[in-house]
């Protein structure tokens, strides 16, 4: 059964879901009333008919509320049976007491349709198999309506007005239908990515606090293995605090990609060339992947230029890759396409996200391995949604973010036993500009020894690995715990040749606020920010200048201390 098959079985189930006092004073109301017709009118049928009409409602609501086996194809069959059953029988109710030759009967017939046509708009517009066990037979009852004005008594023009308001009344349910069934169906994917838009929310801040604590650790941990380093007395120590600090590194990269998942990670757009991407990625993934599993490519000549995060792209495609191997334990191969397509009308991709219509960069991934099964296919792009015994379940997530944060999509096809395909979607640029050369990277300078640096950083370990450092390279360091600390201090002693300062902090000096102010006394003061979170929105604070030296935590020693070089003599 689909995944969308069971989302309806579900909402027939909530439409069925009434309370005991709701269903048992539903069905006395309709008891009374038939009652009353029956003893009255001598309609002694009536009771059949509820009869029959209730049993059809009790096995409809049993056999919703059990559980069934969900990949039984014939299982909504019967349940939408069920439905036109119910649906048919009431509509034979107005057939039957339209040929009671009373006013009050013919009233109650336009009491009945009404009534059931308010029900399907209102009730059953989530389910359009059910809405339609309704209509078809509610339009069905009025045609027979219609038909008894040809009989005798009546004129030509009774039963050709008849027929016309019939057929006109049908199609003006149908399109009715349609209608409703239409809007709702815009409200629940509205409703699905307001919902899935708080949930990454709050996740987003959950893992950027984390993320940034994490960073906090790291630093501190790897100042330490550093420091342990230099005093390290044999080859064999050295290389144990050498996997310390690669393992640190690696847990810096994780905590990177958390911060791109929280949605704090602050992309740098450039114009690439796809085709050289995926070369490199090539012949890197060449010299790792197991000798069983062979990588091809098939790259499209005069490929549009994008304008995307390199470091990113790189990132998701690798992930791909990756992922493609974990699927083919026993070997295959991998296939990557590059292609220039042009949307031509909008497209709906995994997660409800809209790919607008346009000109793309498509990279697709192919393997050939297990696929993904039906019912994990809808949810692949979920965070923390994993196959995989050890895996994170953000890996897909975030690059699914990525591709929606640069324009772009991502789509998924895949059956089990027949191999998956993951389609990257790049905006294309408009114009075939050249993809710009790397800007060469000069010496760094030497400053001076024996600056004095103003060290503004809330978290005491971190501070004092930092003080460690810096002092052991010469330098004449004040410490302080926060960007108010450090603006009281600025005010009485100004003379700093450098200030480093984290970017968040307690008080009401954040790093950015803290170098404005201390640069109105001071325009020519240089300042390093440093941060476990990405930068993001700092980067367009006033207090943050362009040539501003910014370090994400955590960092390595030799990495610290080029950078102070470097804002020392002068950018």
């Amino acid at each position: 059964m689909t995944r969308d098959r069971k989302r309806e079985l579900d909402r027939l189930r909530a439409l069925s879901a009434s309370s005991y006092p709701e269903l048992l004073t539903e069905t006395a109301l309709v008891l009374i009333c038939v009652t009353v017709g029956a003893v009255a009118y001598q309609l002694w049928w009536l009771f059949a008919w509820y009869a029959v009409q209730y049993t059809l409602v009790a096995g409809e609501r049993v056999l919703l509320k059990s559980t069934p086996d969900w990949n039984s194809r014939g299982f909504f069959a019967v349940v939408v049976a069920l439905n036109l059953l119910i649906g048919s029988n009431f509509a034979l109710l107005s057939v039957l007491l339209w040929q009671v030759d009373d006013p009050v009967y013919k009233f109650a017939v336009i009491a009945l349709l009404v009534g059931s046509t308010l029900n399907t708009f209102l009730v059953r517009t989530k389910v359009w198999q059910s809405m339609l066990c309704y209509v078809i037979p509610n339009g069905v009852a009025v045609f027979v309506i219609a038909a008894t004005f040809t009989g005798p008594g009546y004129q030509v023009r009774d039963a050709v007005a008849g027929m016309v308001i019939a057929a006109a009344l049908v199609i003006y349910l149908l399109v009715s239908v349609l209608r409703a069934y239409r809007w709702h169906d815009g409200y629940e994917k509205t409703r699905l990515n307001l919902e899935l838009a708080r949930r990454s929310e709050a996740i987003g801040r959950l893992t950027g606090g984390i993320a940034h604590d994490f960073n906090n650790l790291l630093f501190v941990i790897l100042g330490n293995l550093e420091a342990l380093r230099e005093s390290a007395g044999s080859p064999a120590q050295r290389d144990l605090i050498d996997a310390g600090i690669r393992a640190t590194e690696r847990g810096a990269d994780l905590t990177g990609n958390m911060l791109r998942f929280a949605r704090q990670a602050n992309l740098t757009p450039r114009v690439v060339d796809l085709n050289a991407v995926v070369a490199e990625l090539t012949r890197f993934a060449a010299r790792t992947l197991p000798d069983n599993i062979v990588i091809e490519t098939d790259l499209a000549p005069d490929l549009w230029r994008v304008e995307v995060d390199a470091s990113s792209t790189e990132s998701a495609l690798l992930n791909m890759v990756l992922n493609a191997r974990d699927a083919m334990p026993a070997g295959g191969r991998i296939r990557i396409v590059t292609a220039n397509e042009t949307l031509s009308r909008a497209v709906t991709l995994p997660g409800a996200r809209r790919l607008p219509a346009g000109r793309y960069v498509t990279v697709a991934i192919e393997d050939d391995g297990q696929g993904i099964a039906e019912q994990d296919l809808a949810r692949v792009f979920e965070p923390f949604a994993t196959t995989k015994p050890n895996g994170t379940g953000l890996g897909l997530a975030m690059i699914d973010l990525f591709m929606h944060k640069s324009g772009g999509g991502v789509s998924v096809t895949s059956a089990p036993g027949a191999g998956t395909t993951f389609r990257l979607y790049f905006r294309a640029r408009r114009d075939k500009g050249p993809v710009p050369r790397p800007v060469a990277v000069g010496t760094p300078r030497t400053a001076r020894s024996g600056a004095r640096i103003l060290l503004v950083e809330d978290e005491p370990n971190v501070r004092e690995t930092l003080l460690r450092t810096l002092e052991s390279s010469g330098h004449d360091i004040v410490p302080v715990p926060s960007g108010d600390a450090a603006w009281r201090l600025f005010q009485d002693d100004p003379g700093f040749d450098l200030v480093i300062t984290d970017v968040v902090m307690p008080g009401a000096l954040q790093g950015p606020a803290l170098a404005e102010r201390l640069r109105q006394m001071r325009p020519d003061l240089p300042v390093l920010f440093l941060s476990g979170h990405d930068f993001g929105s700092f980067d367009r604070h006033p207090g943050v200048r362009p040539d501003d030296i910014r370090l994400a935590k955590p960092v390595r020693r030799s990495r610290l201390i080029e950078a102070i070089s470097t804002a020392l003599a002068g950018g």
